[in-house]
């Protein structure tokens, strides 16, 4: 268990269903990322500077999924084993690390 800020996580085995090691490379449906799921996440990141974390947390969840994910690709989802379901596409959203870091004010 790993006590960060005002909370108290499990550190998850993956990030995701796809076996993710680490948050940074964590895909998932926009629905899935809530304001909790992306500050743990930005947390627990080894590449995301802490400074930032403070400004995450005062930004609405709106704001927080048009600025700090980026579309990372669109996957074929539905049944697998009945073909005529299997027609949807999902679109996958990952951290922009780049753009959370600039959060910061802080020079690379």
């Amino acid at each position: 268990m790993t006590e960060l800020f005002w909370f108290t996580f499990d550190r998850p085995e993956t990030f995701d269903s796809f076996g993710a090691p680490t948050p940074e490379d964590a895909v998932l449906p926009m629905s899935y990322w809530t304001k909790r799921r992306i500050l743990d996440y930005a947390i627990e990141a080894r590449s995301v500077r802490r400074e930032s974390i403070e400004v995450l947390r005062k930004m609405k969840l709106e704001d927080l999924r048009a600025f700090a994910l980026v579309r990372d690709s669109v996957r074929p989802t539905g049944s697998r084993t009945d073909i005529t379901r299997c027609r949807m596409h999902t679109v996958f959203y990952r951290l922009d690390v780049d753009f959370i870091n600039s959060l910061s004010g802080v020079k690379k």
